[in-house]
């Protein structure tokens, strides 16, 4: 089904609203242990544990533990403790991995590792006799970044090079075999894949009316609308230019019907890349060698990893053990898999049983973030969700109910009758309520608060519907819709203005690139001129010399001293 995504019902937009980046990650696996009945705590740091590997500085949001009666587990995204940490220290470094990948078998491109002090030349003549094409990337580089696919040729590795080193600063780098054929993200749990996606370089695809510059605003629009890729946008630079003059066009012109124009040579999804599910597609040969790399590295249960197949020869590009996992619950096509809770089952295997048990609520994940970020606390441990047979429903009251001291009075009497869900206003005037508790009968006495409304407040009716979806457990007055259209489109509009201001900047810098050229090319012209008429000179004097009296007087002399240099 082309262009068509099935997420997991348990996790709309809503449930994840507001959570962003990497923290999308964690939340969602401390979500799926949270509705098992597992005791969730958030830390601000890892100080205490060390059986984690402590990366970067930033942990809230990001770190956390789930306990059972029997043991706790901790977590950093979605790495749990069982990786270990010489398994996070190999996987980090490239070179490192290959070697024990070269141990196990398990193919891979050929390449070679470049320190800081390695000049470029030494560089560029490695990589012509590995042969072309080839790949330039940081030996410790993360989410695609510096990674120049698909070089050709000397001129484009010697472009490449000087990029990642000079520009991009990465003096550190592989120099490595391009392999042809299809990018997978592939996420294996023991001895077992539990899900796979396919990795499209950016692009957009022609509808022969809009221009190139239009069908990426477009798509990026349609990415801001996936929790995963919302960040992850397609950002006009230097390789897309270079990819779009290649076909002979520019930004202003209009691709022909269901033509894709590629716009980044590598597939990564945080350079604008497509995430396709590929799991049900994957030959038994491409799940054992992603199997077999994870057996290959000591101490690591499960990861994401990376593999080229053209379905015939696959090989291993990396390993990730602090993999991203959104791509697998969010894809742009295809059917999403539930990675969390694989995670779980695998940590927690007790808890399998008792999924149908899951409770339907989520936590306000922006709740937590606050008190940890601001040193109020450096550790909150999660309220248990409500388990079992739990009613909800929806109230859409109908009348003048829009003032904020109505909306605040729902929820006092929402707190009051133990109720978790919802309340907000609707562009047409209403309010909408989503309540969920134990006893149906809570939910009735509620829905009378609500027709009964308050001093200030003509309550005309009030419709009743059930709600199947997830509810927050605690309970929240949202903001207006029409507020937050706003917001959005003001958001929107001031993102384009940045857009335009950027695109103002390159054009700028192109023209100064283009004046000081001709400035060169017009100083180069003048020197050559200066040059020809030095000579012409030059000569000129030569003549006048060879055609005076002195030069012929003195040729006798001349010729001697000519036979006795070469004597």
């Amino acid at each position: 089904m082309k262009n068509i995504s099935v997420w997991l019902p348990h996790l709309n937009r809503e449930v994840v609203k507001g959570v962003r980046g990497f923290k999308l990650c964690a939340y969602l696996i401390a979500l799926e242990g949270w509705r098992r009945g597992l005791t969730l705590t958030w830390y601000s740091n890892s100080n205490n544990v060390n059986n984690i590997k402590k990366l970067g500085n930033s942990y809230n949001g990001k770190f956390f533990s789930l306990s059972s009666k029997d043991r706790t587990h901790y977590f950093f995204r979605s790495r749990g403790d069982l990786v270990t940490n010489e398994a996070v220290d190999i996987t980090r470094n490239k070179e490192e991995t290959k070697k024990w990948l070269k141990k196990s078998n398990v193919p891979f491109p050929e390449g070679k590792r470049f320190e800081a002090p390695v000049s470029d030349e030494e560089i560029i003549e490695y990589g012509t006799s590995l042969g072309f094409p080839l790949v330039v990337k940081p030996t410790s580089g993360s989410l695609g970044q510096g990674v120049m696919t698909n070089l050709n040729d000397e001129a484009a590795l010697r472009e490449a090079v000087l990029y990642v080193r000079s520009e991009l600063n990465f003096k550190d780098i592989i120099v490595e075999q391009f392999i042809c054929g299809e990018d997978y993200r592939v996420y294996v749990i023991g001895d077992k894949v539990v899900g796979a996606v396919k990795r499209k370089s950016a692009n957009v695809v022609g509808d022969g009316k809009n221009t190139i510059r239009e069908l990426i605003a477009k798509k990026n629009r349609r990415r801001k609308k996936n929790p995963y890729l919302y960040t992850r946008l397609i950002n006009v630079d230097k390789e897309v230019d270079s990819m779009i003059q290649k076909l002979n066009y520019t930004m202003e012109s209009i691709p022909k019907k269901d033509e894709i124009i590629f716009l980044k040579g590598k597939s990564n999804l945080s350079s604008g890349g497509d995430s396709v599910d590929a799991t049900d597609e994957l030959t038994e040969e491409m799940k054992q060698v992603a199997i077999n790399s994870l057996k290959a590295v000591p101490g690591l249960p499960h990861a994401g990893v990376d593999i080229i197949s053209d379905k015939t020869n696959t090989v291993l590009i990396e390993i990730n053990p602090t993999a991203i996992v959104g791509s697998h619950i969010y894809p742009m096509e295809g059917k999403a898999r539930d990675i969390p809770s694989a995670i779980i089952d695998y940590y927690f295997p007790e808890t399998i049983n008792d999924q149908n048990q899951k409770s339907r609520m989520y936590f306000n994940f922006k709740s937590i973030q606050e008190p940890l970020a601001s040193g109020i606390t450096s550790e909150i441990k999660i309220a248990p969700p409500a388990k079992g047979d739990l009613s909800a429903k929806k109230y859409t009251i109908i009348g003048e109910v829009q003032g904020v001291g109505f909306r605040q009075y729902i929820r006092r009497k929402a707190f009051e009758f133990s109720l978790s869900g919802w309340v907000k206003n609707t562009e047409d005037g209403s309010i909408e309520v989503v309540v969920c508790g134990k006893e149906s009968l809570d939910l009735d006495r509620f829905k009378l608060i609500c027709v009964e409304g308050t001093e200030r407040t003509n309550v005309k009716e009030v419709r009743e519907e059930p709600w199947p979806e997830m509810v927050m457990s605690s309970f929240e007055i949202l903001d207006d819709s029409e507020k937050n259209q706003k917001k959005k489109n003001h958001k929107e509009i001031e993102e384009y203005k940045k857009e335009i201001e950027n695109l103002k900047t390159q054009l700028n810098e192109r023209n100064d690139i283009i004046v000081a050229n001709k400035q060169q090319l017009e100083e180069i012209s003048n020197l050559n001129l200066e040059i020809k008429q030095e000579k012409v000179k030059a000569e000129k004097e030569l003549n006048k010399i060879k055609n005076s009296r002195i030069w012929r007087y003195t040729q006798p002399v001349r010729d001697i001293l000519t036979s006795k240099n070469k004597n």
